[in-house]
């Protein structure tokens, strides 16, 4: 390694002032504006993911891929925008279990084994 850098490439870390994201988030979590208007003050990028969310209801995953940014470094950022209560982070909706129909699940077997 030569210790040189590359222009462009920007740390992680710079942009999240060296906060870790909260291990409660996850690349599924939904994130929803807190409120009807931008913040005044905030960083450009948090900015930003407070406007996209603010459309309506999106995934770190999606906010990640709008501002093409590492999942790690939006869920840091997210995780400063919670704390400072300009965003709502909900867990995705997962539909319950239903008990498993045994018969039906033989007959499947059944089936792809004759194949």
């Amino acid at each position: 390694m030569t210790g040189r850098t590359r222009a462009g490439v920007v740390r992680g870390y710079t942009l999240t002032d060296g906060q870790p994201d909260r291990p409660a988030l996850d690349d599924a979590s939904l994130l929803q504006a807190a409120g009807d208007c931008v913040p005044a003050g905030l960083p450009a990028h948090a900015r930003r993911v407070v406007e996209l969310c603010s459309d309506g209801v999106l995934a770190v995953a999606d906010v990640a891929m709008v501002l093409a940014l590492p999942s790690g470094v939006v869920r840091a950022i997210v995780s400063a925008l919670v704390d400072d209560g300009h965003l709502v982070t909900r867990r995705p909706f997962v539909p319950a279990a239903r008990p498993t129909d045994r018969a039906l699940l033989e007959r499947l077997l059944g089936a792809l084994q004759r194949i």
